[in-house]
């Protein structure tokens, strides 16, 4: 099947440039091996603090294999998803604090690396190998995902589960001959139960719905015998996957829903209209560290009616929620050091990661237009429009840290990627410098105005 363009013909490419790239995959590996166990190293000597999510999840997967009594409260708050993919660590580690934790880095950066491996496999096998090759390196250089693998937080599962389900995705949209109606109907209960576990393992991966939604439209336009064959499937995968938190919530609480039963959102909506974005610092008289929204008076109703009693301060304040959530003045979500010494390297990589991705994405775009529906172009570009979509709906009017912007950043490695490598030669290369400059000295200045309303 043809690939992007520009990226189709390689699948004669000769043999010793196929080798030259899985050695270069093999030291990518490596290399993420090695930052990873670096993280983990630092993230031992400056652990997180009492009752932080890291630590609540582990108990909460302790108790489940103790058999202990869940406070109502942890059961209203947390869902069944994470601490039961703990609950295998906590039991092997046999009370061992330090065995546990390297098991659970061990199995979630073994579980990444597969999870990339495998979709590396799907888009070289059915779209495009330059494709495939980009992605898979993107992934292997998405350094900010890194210090997540070793903590027992749900950034971690979460970006496996979401690669896993992109994978199916990406399968199920594709036409094979292999692909049998039976094979079809798993892959779809697997998708469903995918999308299903991963918001029982973080509420807020609810907004993956909607690109599975765009998956099944592509996939009705194109065949409507197969999109019911398939949709039956889905749903009975997504049903499995929350229906013990559909249970648990109607023993408990008597509440019928598999979503938490503690009501956080006039607590997020009021975060967000306080503060720009926050982070955990540890060293502080108070383990929240917020960035005070300076357009908010501290008076007046903080809840979604301060937005529209405020366009303009409103507009910005959700602007700068995108722009905090993607400007990473910190590499580990619990802050020891305000200022560290490679906090210029978090700067440039993160900020040259959103200006190019967003030229990869739109160059990508630009191509979908002029292609038809069924176009691997159109494919790509709308299920990353919907996927950004739908993030930036769930985050826009709430406070937000900068691991939520993880899987967004995760996209756009490969994006970036995609414009230096394929794009940026074709045009003005001093143009294209020149502006990136200009971008990277606007975002050095936003990202200083925002340093001065930082609370410790």
């Amino acid at each position: 099947m043809s690939g992007f363009n520009g990226l189709s013909g390689v699948s004669d490419l000769p043999a010793d440039n196929t080798g030259r790239t899985s050695r270069l995959f093999i030291l990518l590996a490596a290399i993420a091996v090695v930052l990873t166990s670096v993280c983990f190293i630092y993230e031992l000597a400056h652990p997180s603090c009492h009752l932080c999510d890291d630590e609540n999840y582990r108990i909460f997967a302790q108790r489940l294999v103790d058999g202990g009594a869940i406070s109502e409260r942890m059961l209203s708050i947390r869902t069944y998803g994470y601490p039961v993919l703990l609950t295998p660590f906590i039991f092997l580690g046999h009370s061992n604090s330090l065995l546990t934790a390297v098991l659970i880095a061990a199995a979630q950066l073994g579980t990444y690396l597969l999870s990339a491996w495998i979709l590396y496999r799907v888009v070289c096998h059915r779209y495009s190998i330059h494709a495939g090759r980009l992605i898979l390196t993107g992934l292997l250089c998405n350094y900010l995902a890194f210090p997540y693998l070793g903590l027992s937080l749900t950034d971690a599962p979460s970006l496996t589960i979401a690669l896993l389900a992109l994978s199916a995705m990406l399968v199920l949209l594709s036409e094979s001959e292999k692909d049998t109606p039976v094979r079809c109907a798993s892959m779809s209960a697997g998708l469903g139960f995918l999308i299903g576990f991963g918001i029982m393992v973080r509420p807020g991966n609810i907004h993956w719905i909607p690109a599975l939604l765009a998956v099944l439209i592509f996939i009705i336009v194109r065949s409507r015998q197969k999109s019911s064959a398939l949709f039956l499937p889905v749903l009975a995968g997504f049903i499995l996957a929350i229906t013990p938190q559909f249970i648990l919530n109607a023993i408990h609480f008597h509440r019928y829903t598999f979503l938490p039963i503690y009501d956080l959102s006039a607590l997020q909506f009021d975060a967000g209209v306080r503060y720009l974005k926050y982070t955990s610092y540890l060293t502080g008289t108070h383990p929240d560290m917020p960035y005070l929204n300076p357009w908010y008076t501290g008076t007046g109703s903080a809840t979604l009616r301060w937005y529209f009693q405020h366009p303009l301060n409103g507009v910005k304040t959700i602007f700068f929620h995108f722009f905090g959530a993607l400007d990473f003045d910190q590499l580990f979500p619990y802050v020891y050091n305000l200022n560290p010494w490679y906090r210029p390297l978090l700067f440039i990589y993160s900020h040259t990661v959103i200006y190019w991705g967003v030229i990869g994405y739109v160059l990508i775009a630009r191509r979908a237009c002029s292609k038809g529906f069924q176009s691997h172009e159109t494919i790509a570009a709308t299920l990353i429009t919907v996927y950004a979509g739908s993030w930036c709906a769930v985050y826009a009017l709430t406070a937000v840290e900068n691991r939520f912007a993880i899987p967004v950043i995760t996209i756009l490695v490969p994006l970036a990627l995609f414009a230096l490598t394929h794009e940026f030669e074709k045009h003005n290369k001093a143009l294209g410098l020149a502006l990136f400059a200009v971008y990277l000295f606007s975002a050095g200045y936003l990202s200083y105005r925002l340093s001065l309303v930082r609370m410790t």
